[in-house]
């Protein structure tokens, strides 16, 4: 009888997430955290996503409009993510594992622009150690505006 040890229960249990259909959205609406109950204060921003990353747009960020392009919020998520798992050490690379991401999504809000600050918080949520999968949930709070600017999320599979 051959005894499994836990990483060999993650690598099986991510290969039938990986095989499995994947899950269908009606829309990215049906993601979103309602205006309502987005955090309204820098304070409020803080104590929901204790994990933040402070960003200045720059010039190379901006489309020809003078607005941050759409796929720059995509660096800032990646930017929040890799700071994340630096802080938790490189313990997965170690044992051969690495996340990788599975879906992101991105619902703008308000435009940004040009030496702005912003703050893009991270949080993670609805961890699924069947499917060794977990999300991430993003908001990028605009300095100059004093709101959330943007939204978004993400998929993490082992």
């Amino acid at each position: 009888q051959k005894v499994f040890s836990f990483w060999d229960q993650f690598r099986s249990a991510r290969m039938q997430w990986l095989v499995a259909p994947m899950r269908r959205l009606t829309s990215i609406a049906d993601l979103c955290i309602p205006s309502a109950v987005l955090p309204k204060t820098m304070a409020e921003f803080c104590w929901a996503f204790p994990t933040q990353t402070s960003k200045r747009v720059e010039f190379r960020d901006l489309d020809p409009y003078n607005h941050v392009n759409n796929a720059t919020y995509f660096s800032y998520f990646e930017e929040a993510r890799v700071q994340k798992w630096r802080q938790h050490g490189d313990g997965l690379h170690a044992t051969g594992i690495a996340p990788v991401l599975a879906d992101v999504w991105c619902h703008y809000r308000k435009p940004i622009g040009l030496y702005d600050i912003v703050q893009i918080g991270m949080r993670v949520e609805n961890v699924q150690p069947a499917h060794s999968s977990f999300e991430h949930r993003y908001l990028v709070w605009s300095e100059k505006l004093g709101s959330v600017v943007a939204q978004g999320g993400g998929t993490i599979v082992l």
